[in-house]
């Protein structure tokens, strides 16, 4: 455990005075202290992770030290029952990360002082952080209980109740507290319950009470407006966010928030001036330049999306969805050489990667490019030689290269890896159907056919073999799932009349 050690010219009285006038100008704790100077709360309690005096930061402090002489060492005996010296223990073990321990002093703590607000908070936030939300609403209901208004461990409460299933009990409890509100810290986290309960209009109506009660707050405002546009009120959210920004010190995230919503609401040039600002300060780039992308492209500016693809590029050289994306645009803008050269580059500083190479795979086959899209499949294969995706291209490669006996093997290949992928087999079929070995293309067909590939080009090849060996009603039932689709295709038309005048039946 630990002691307070004193310098043999301390005597109690004087450390007693000591600590008395520390804790008074150090542990302000009470809410008209947080509010006395119109400070938030959340930076008056970042004074309790500030190092205090007994852990060697007294020389760096101006004022004088009443803690000169003191320090903290490791000792056997407990350091007594004084709730402040428990406290400052408690928060020393903390910011440690000492946590256990930390429980411990402050449970003791509890125990010597059970009006302690601030010792009970602390152990509701601690047990929430540990995934404890039984244990924190505990010591948060006991917390409220003599400080009904304490904003941080409301915040943990209503957690508390959300993380144990108990929302209808929390609302009941905060609209209790409605009556004793001087700003919206009450309605804000009712707006959270109803909206976690469901009830949208009604969290709509509390988050614009607290937005009301509390004008100054950005935060409020900033919520409010997310409201808003999750209702599809956009002019409104558009007001609420504005407001917010000036009151947040032009803060960017609320700014990119409106970038957002702009283009939810498909205004395309007033989201192109909010990133292109964040762009120039360099917020968030990797997010903010793709924005910018996309709303160039809708706008038609494709010199300016593909400024942006190349500022994009130097954010993170390194970055190989980055540089897929960039090469998408080229593809996209028809610029085909060019993306297929920003993926070759991509490919060969990333072989392994596999969606970049399949990317240029699929590239290369669009171009005739089929011994440059063979090299890339052979290359994907020695690292993965159970790429199913990559057999098939290579077998589709090879029948364009004049290799049709490797072509099949590949195309085998591929279907013994992947036996469920109906277009494979669809391909397959068709191979086989070539080579004149008809009994397993129509296997393969209807293994296609039962795995979802129901397209007239299989489903018309199903009933013709169905009809030549010799299986004519099945051939009729596929024909009739076909005709619907294609009422005009003369050739199941014919087939189907035939099969039926066989069998004496009417079309």
């Amino acid at each position: 455990m630990y002691l307070i050690r004193r310098a043999p010219s301390t005597t109690d009285a004087d450390r007693s005075r000591r600590l008395h006038a520390s804790s008074i100008s150090v542990l302000s704790f009470g809410r008209q202290g947080f509010e006395r100077d119109g400070g938030s709360m959340l930076r008056k309690l970042s004074l309790l992770f500030l190092p205090l005096p007994f852990l060697a930061c007294a020389a760096s402090r101006p004022a004088p030290d009443p803690y000169s002489d003191v320090v903290w060492e490791e000792r056997e005996e407990a350091p007594g029952d004084d709730p402040l010296a428990l406290f400052l223990l408690g928060r020393y073990q903390e910011e440690k990360g000492r946590i256990d321990e930390a429980i411990r002093t402050y449970r003791r703590a509890a125990k010597a002082d059970p009006a302690s607000v601030e010792v009970l908070a602390r152990l509701a936030e601690i047990h929430m952080r540990r995934g404890e939300p039984e244990l924190a609403g505990r010591y948060a209901l006991a917390a409220v209980d003599l400080d009904p208004m304490r904003e941080d461990v409301l915040s943990v409460l209503a957690r508390a109740y959300l993380e144990t299933g108990r929302t209808d009990e929390a609302i009941a409890r905060f609209e209790s507290l409605k009556e004793r509100e001087e700003d919206g810290r009450i309605r804000f986290l009712l707006a959270t319950l109803y909206q976690s309960r469901g009830d949208p209009g009604r969290a709509l109506e509390e988050m614009e009470r607290a937005a009301e009660l509390s004008p100054d707050r950005a935060f409020y405002q900033f919520r409010l407006g997310e409201a808003y546009q999750r209702r599809g009120r956009f002019d409104d959210a558009e007001a609420a966010l504005q407001k917010a920004i000036p009151l947040a010190e032009n803060d960017r995230p609320i700014r990119q928030a409106l970038g957002r919503l702009y283009l939810e609401a498909e205004r395309w040039e007033d989201a192109a001036g909010v990133y292109e600002v964040l762009s120039k300060e360099g917020y968030r780039p990797l997010e903010t330049h793709h924005r910018l992308i996309g709303i160039y492209l809708r706008l038609g500016r494709t010199d300016e999306a593909l400024r942006h693809a190349e500022t994009l590029k130097e954010v993170d050289p390194g970055n190989v969805e980055v540089r897929t994306d960039i090469a998408e645009l080229f593809l996209s803008l028809g610029k085909i050489d060019e993306g297929i050269a920003e993926l070759e580059s991509i490919w060969k500083a990333a072989p392994h990667e596999p969606s970049p190479a399949r990317r240029l795979v699929e590239a290369q086959l669009s171009r005739d490019r089929f011994a440059d899209a063979k090299a890339v499949l052979d290359r994907m294969l020695a690292i993965r030689p159970d790429d199913a995706w990559a057999w098939a291209r290579l077998s589709y490669a090879l029948l364009r290269l004049g290799d049709p006996d490797g072509s099949l093997a590949a195309l085998e290949r591929s279907v013994s890896i992947d036996p469920n992928n109906a277009g494979t087999l669809f391909l397959l079929g068709n191979s086989y159907l070539t080579l004149g070995r008809r009994q397993e293309a129509l296997d393969l067909f209807v293994r296609a056919d039962e795995r979802g590939n129901h397209s007239p080009d299989l489903l018309y090849r199903k009933a013709s073999l169905e009809a030549d060996l010799g299986r004519g009603e099945d051939a009729i039932v596929t024909l009739r799932r076909l005709l619907p689709d294609q009422p005009d295709n003369a050739a199941a038309l014919n087939l189907l009349g035939y099969l039926l005048a066989e069998k004496g039946r009417d079309l």
